[in-house]
């Protein structure tokens, strides 16, 4: 009875695939197969009798795809089968199950042929040929022999929207009725079964309107200027178009702002593609108003920018900023005249900002409190300025405040003030603010910014003194000895001070002049150091060190003057101080 249901099953696989739908003939594959069973009941190889029977555990089914795609889905199924069945496939006295796709229309397709996807088993390690353009050669199958059958297809068997129903069919025989031909040839079997269970997919326009839309639009916007705004827009998505638009299947929505006046609704009006490509595109020939490029920050986080400024605007007004975002099918999209008072929905969701844009007030600067010198070690002090701008209220502010000091016309120093407030600002000097500089009149020029670069300057002048260090106190020697030997070792430890500052200090040097000359000698090696290095003690404490060297082949004996001598980073020296040392015979000669 087994070779007949087999002989008849074949015979109704050519049969009913051309002439009755898959249905019919499903019934009565299982109706034969259970009349066959009844007959001639199957045992394990063993021979003893087991009741349990295969069934389909699961199927996975992509739900949603976008027509006329070339990205691949995967479908798969899993079979679960009683444990002797399993032995038998896995050691091959039996043949395994072979496992089909058949998908067809669902819904208002009459003209629609099914069609049939062989599912594979094999751990994609096979590549098979000669399928339909819309199969992958790969089966995408994760790990061969584990009773589940997968396949990669993707939408592109159909050029029609539509649910469909995707119907998978796993068996040894019956299995072969879905198409006959396009899988393996059968292995001799003593497991003849036949099971199916059905998925649905929607195959459509993936909606990309965005779920929300949040615009950041500068309020204030200084008339006939070229400086450049950031504008800003973020859109909402559902997962799921997020993950189609990531893995390039569909492309991101569009959005645009334009600019116009709302008073002429019909008039000109300019309008702005916001990009979000990290800022790494340019834009060819862009109008004055727009930068070429977008400013954005970070790809593909769904926040688009641009730049814009404010030479799009005919006059000093209130201007409509109307941001569109969605499927958008050209940048040159015009809103309606009626976009405010009936925000259209259809494809794409639309935001409003209104800006300002105003001739531009400068900054005034009101008030500036300065002392009339700065003496050399002056006591900490602090320089204050109050500042006055019309345009705060609107969305102006100050960018900043600096003073610079200028000397025979030359900028020899500038410091930025920190702001208090709005009105304002501050700048705390100590006395190492003269470091560096000469003593000497200096004219000063202050100068208050506001964001667009308007300006207002103050010129005024101060005297400022930087005082020559000072040398406090100096350890040294009265007498050095020439040694029998070796080398005797001496040390210098000079005090010395500035009034801007011991980083002030650039050097601290000794000059010789010995007993049989007038001048003195100086040498670069013959530097004293406050760096913590012996012989010095502590680094930074004011006090100078260096050590000096006596050897046995040095035999001008007499008094030697050691003058030491500090400069600042001006260039000034102190008052040199002198010592004498006598330099004499070892007694033990």
């Amino acid at each position: 009875m087994g070779q007949t249901i087999s002989a008849l099953l074949r015979q109704f696989a050519t049969f009913f695939q051309t002439k009755y739908s898959l249905k019919i003939f499903l019934l009565l594959g299982v109706l034969l197969l259970v009349l066959g069973c009844s007959e001639d009941s199957s045992t394990n190889p063993s021979g003893t009798s087991d009741n349990s029977t295969p069934h389909i555990k699961n199927s996975d089914t992509p739900e949603l795809w976008v027509i006329n795609s070339t990205r691949f889905h995967n479908l798969r199924v899993s079979l679960e089968v009683p444990e002797f069945m399993r032995d038998a496939i896995l050691s091959g006295d039996a043949a395994p199950p072979n496992a089909v796709a058949q998908i067809s229309e669902l819904t208002g397709m009459a003209d629609f042929q099914p069609i049939y996807i062989p599912l594979r088993d094999d751990g994609n390690q096979t590549t098979y040929n000669d399928l339909a353009p819309y199969i992958s050669p790969l089966s995408g199958d994760l790990i061969s022999k584990d009773f589940t059958w997968s396949a990669k297809i993707n939408s592109r068997f159909t050029e029609v929207e539509g649910e469909y129903v995707v119907t998978y069919a796993i068996g040894n025989l019956a299995a072969r009725a879905f198409e006959a031909g396009i899988l393996p040839d059968e292995a001799p079997s003593s497991f003849n079964f036949f099971l199916e269970t059905s998925d649905t997919l929607n195959i459509g326009i993936i909606d990309i309107t965005p779920t929300t839309l949040e615009v950041k639009t500068p309020d204030f916007w200084q008339y006939n200027s070229d400086f450049f705004r950031t504008i800003e827009a973020t859109i909402t998505l559902p997962s799921y178009v997020k993950n189609f638009i990531t893995s390039g299947e569909i492309l991101a929505p569009r959005i645009s702002a334009t600019f116009y006046n709302p008073n002429d609704p019909a008039g000109s009006s300019y309008i702005v593609e916001l990009l979000d490509e990290g800022g790494d595109s340019t834009r060819t020939n862009p109008p004055q108003y727009l930068a070429e490029r977008s400013g954005d920050v970070l790809s593909g986080d769904f926040t688009y920018t641009a730049q814009v400024n404010s030479l799009f605007a005919s006059d000093e007004m209130e201007y409509f900023v109307v941001y569109a975002a969605g499927d958008l099918t050209d940048t040159d999209y015009e809103p309606p005249e009626d976009l405010l008072e009936n925000t259209p929905t259809n494809n794409f969701k639309t935001a409003q900002d209104t800006i300002t844009v105003l001739a531009n007030n400068p900054p005034s600067i009101v008030e500036f409190e300065f002392p009339d010198s700065l003496k050399s070690a002056f006591e900490v002090m602090n320089w204050r300025v109050v500042l006055a701008d019309s345009d705060l209220p609107i969305g102006d502010y100050i960018d900043f405040v600096k003073l610079s000091f200028m000397l025979d016309s030359v900028v020899e120093k500038e410091v930025e003030f920190e702001k208090i407030s709005d009105e304002e600002w501050e700048f705390t000097a100590q006395s190492s603010f003269s470091a560096g500089l000469l003593t000497g009149d200096y004219d000063l020029e202050l100068v208050a910014s506001d964001r667009f670069n308007a300006t207002d300057t103050l010129r005024t002048s101060v005297w400022l003194e930087n005082s020559a260090p000072v040398i406090l106190t100096l350890t040294a020697p009265d007498t050095v000895v020439r040694p029998l030997e070796g080398e005797n070792v001496y040390y210098f430890f000079c005090d010395i001070d500035d009034g801007q500052g011991l980083e002030d200090i650039s050097r601290v040097e000794y000059l010789v002049r010995s007993p049989q000359s007038d001048q003195f000698v100086s040498n670069v090696d013959w530097e004293l150091k406050d760096d913590g290095e012996d012989p010095d003690q502590r680094s930074g404490d004011g006090v100078f060190s260096a050590g000096f060297l006596t050897r046995p082949e040095n035999s001008n004996f007499g008094p030697y003057v050691f003058r030491f001598i500090g400069t600042d980073s001006a260039g000034y020296i102190s008052e040199p101080y002198d010592k004498i040392i006598e330099f004499v015979e070892n007694p033990g000669r």
